[in-house]
């Protein structure tokens, strides 16, 4: 939002918003995308232009061919978000006239709107009119209370186009356990694996007898291009992952004497293995999972090296190549292990878990973290900023362990560093995780940080950091408040921001109830 448009809401506090609304379809093509933004996160009650054009003309100019591609898509969003059922049969005539391209944002709006009123409804336009792309948030909402969905219904977003609509749907029917052995048979060739491996745990609970070879293929993401390394730690080529989270489902079926024969004969390549008894047997394999992280799997790894070398598993050869990649995969062992030992929630490992993090290379994990929001303290903040991600996360934490996030690394920083707010923002997590802070914390603590911090935030180098931290203000603080810290950011020396601006000066001009309405619909367009 320009300064300009800040002014027009100024000027039109009442509601009218009559100068943003003559913008949106007279304007410049610039002056009508900001305007439509505008009206889109100011939501006002009517859209008519008086003596010039009614509602339902303001959309038919806003939908034209003739408009850019950004202007569009706002004025999409805006529909889409304040649209109501009356307005369907014209977004429909609309429509029919528009690009493909174009067509599949107003099809996507139309639902949106639908929603709103009947959730079966919406699910059954996804499917007859094959909208192709819907909204995460649109997603949630539409699964958010499956028990008022008819297994009719559901069944029916079996032929959805978007994989989002299809998991939802083939979950649900999972659960209920109204999924035909044929509509499984059917997902099996469904574009999206992660269906493929509900329909492959469908049809083994039903006894159906599937040829592993078979499941291997259809789990299988096949992918061109050269592959390197050994066995499951190759690079480029076919992408297994889902085939191993099938293979983890079947190891957790078993009893952990059997799962340690089965560690025993992978050799080295055992992760499956380690991931499945550790994960089913946590409380048993505790006092293992200590002593293996202690060096870091290193004496555990040689001993199944040399039992592969023993037993012809490999060569000299094959066992140099072997030791190349000994921190690859002690990494994973590690990772897996401390995972689970941090599930067990033991305070007494503090010391071993953060030993494991300063010696040897550990991904984080969600369970690590939140661990350390637990039991950590302030020295324990460089570590959680130096975790690196587990790449392949969902392959081992998918059924019962989820991989990290910076959302997780920031809720863990807010936890350990909650009664020394100031000083989190003065370590360099990076401005992603921040991003993530700066939307967990509460209003009353935004509210107290001085006025140096929030200076320091509003000048920081990242666009989206600024703009999330602004409208945090305006949310939380007062009007007045807002208006002594414009004046201190617009007469401070140094590089000033428009963006940290705009959204102070939009607190300071509208009455607060407006710009706090205001600043929550647009912080709700960052997907955080």
């Amino acid at each position: 939002m320009s300064l300009y448009g800040i002014g027009c809401l100024r000027q039109k506090r009442g509601g009218g918003y009559d100068r943003v609304k003559f913008l949106s379809i007279t304007g410049s093509e610039i002056e009508k995308k900001n305007a439509i933004h505008i009206l889109n996160i100011a939501c006002p009650s009517s859209l008519d232009v008086g003596g010039i054009a009614d509602r339902e003309k303001v959309l038919e100019l806003w939908f034209s061919e003739k408009l850019g591609q950004q202007t569009f898509e706002e004025a999409s969003s805006f529909i889409a978000n304040n649209g109501t059922f009356k307005d369907v049969e014209l977004l429909e005539r609309v429509g029919s006239r528009l690009s493909i391209d174009r067509r599949s944002f107003i099809e996507s709006a139309i639902v949106e709107i639908i929603s709103r009123q009947s959730i079966d409804l919406a699910l059954k336009r996804v499917v007859e009119k094959g909208v192709d792309t819907v909204t995460s948030d649109l997603v949630s909402r539409l699964f958010e209370k499956p028990e008022s969905l008819t297994t009719e219904t559901v069944n029916i977003c079996l032929s959805a186009k978007p994989d989002k609509i299809r998991i939802g749907a083939a979950k649900i029917l999972l659960e209920r356990k109204e999924l035909s052995q044929e509509s499984a048979e059917n997902l099996l060739s469904d574009s999206n694996h992660e269906i493929r491996l509900l329909a492959v745990e469908f049809l083994l609970k039903v006894g159906r007898d599937l040829d592993k070879s078979i499941v291997r293929k259809v789990l299988t993401i096949e992918s061109p291009g050269p592959k390197y390394g050994l066995g499951t730690f190759s690079g480029k080529g076919p992408d297994s992952k889902f085939y191993e989270r099938y293979e983890i489902s079947r190891l957790s079926e078993l009893n952990l004497l059997t799962l340690r024969e089965k560690v025993m004969a992978a050799g080295v390549f055992c992760e499956s293995e380690l991931a499945a008894m550790f994960c089913g047997h946590r409380k048993q394999t505790k006092n293992e999972m200590r002593s293996y992280l202690k060096d870091g799997f290193k004496n555990f790894f040689y001993k199944a090296l040399k039992r592969m070398k023993a037993d012809g598993s490999v060569d000299d050869e094959g066992y140099g190549r072997i030791v190349t990649l000994e921190g690859f995969i002690t990494n994973k062992f590690c990772t897996i292990a401390l995972a689970n030992l941090c599930l067990i929630g033991d305070k007494e490992d503090l010391c071993l878990i953060r030993k494991v993090l300063d010696e040897f290379r550990v991904d984080a994990s969600e369970s690590l973290l939140n661990y350390f929001s637990r039991f950590g303290e302030w020295e324990d903040v460089d570590r959680i900023k130096n975790m690196s991600y587990y790449v392949d996360g969902e392959r081992f934490f998918s059924v019962k362990m989820n991989s990290a996030s910076d959302e997780g690394k920031a809720f863990a920083i807010i936890e350990i560093g909650k009664k020394r707010i100031a000083d989190i923002f003065r370590i360099d997590v990076g401005n992603s995780v921040m991003k993530f802070i700066i939307r967990q914390l509460p209003k009353s603590v935004i509210s107290s940080l001085s006025d140096e911090v929030i200076i320091d935030e509003l000048k920081r180098n990242d666009d989206e950091y600024r703009t999330i931290f602004a409208l945090r203000c305006v949310i939380s603080l007062p009007k007045r408040r807002l208006k002594d810290l414009l004046s201190l950011y617009v007469d401070h020396d140094g590089y000033r921001y428009y963006n940290s601006i705009h959204w102070l000066d939009l607190g300071c001009s509208l009455p607060s109830s407006v710009s706090k309405e205001i600043a929550l619909r647009q912080l709700h367009r960052y997907n955080l």
